[in-house]
């Protein structure tokens, strides 16, 4: 299985945010999404970074209420892991676990497409298991019947 089957299933809907966005302002609309990550994209809408929840609970645990106003693009995450479409969904499990990330987006080329997070992937994945399990369970039923 790969990428595209999960966006396929999940649309590719994005929620994103500005590099002058206040953090107050990509808390409220990871909340109005029920996100736990924004996007970060510049004015010409180009993958500039990424902020989590994580991102905004330390910025907030090291400045305390001002954290508020400070700016997305001074605690986001520059470094971007993406994925492609085509990618295998066993393969970006591995790479979100070595990473230590739980979102990443998914690139054509330079152009984001979508955002997928482990839990879509992990349940992506348990869905193949049983499906496969169940194909197992068939075939040696077929086999008994013999």
């Amino acid at each position: 299985m790969i990428v595209k089957h999960i966006i396929d299933d999940k649309g590719r809907a994005v929620a994103k945010t500005s590099p002058g966005d206040m953090l107050v302002e990509a808390a409220q609309t990871m909340r109005k999404f029920n996100v736990g990550a924004l996007v970060v994209c510049n004015e010409s809408g180009r993958l500039v970074g990424i902020i989590s929840e994580r991102d905004i609970m330390h910025a907030v645990a090291e400045h305390g209420r001002p954290a508020a106003e400070i700016q997305v693009k001074m605690v986001m995450t520059a470094e971007v892991h993406t994925c492609t479409m085509a990618d295998a969904i066993t393969d970006v499990m591995l790479r979100m676990t070595e990473k230590r990330i739980r979102h990443m987006p998914v690139m054509d080329g330079e152009q984001l497409v979508a955002i997928i997070s482990i839990g879509d992937v992990v349940k992506r994945r348990l869905s193949e298991n049983k499906i496969e399990s169940q194909v197992m369970r068939d075939y040696v039923q077929v086999l008994r019947t013999r």
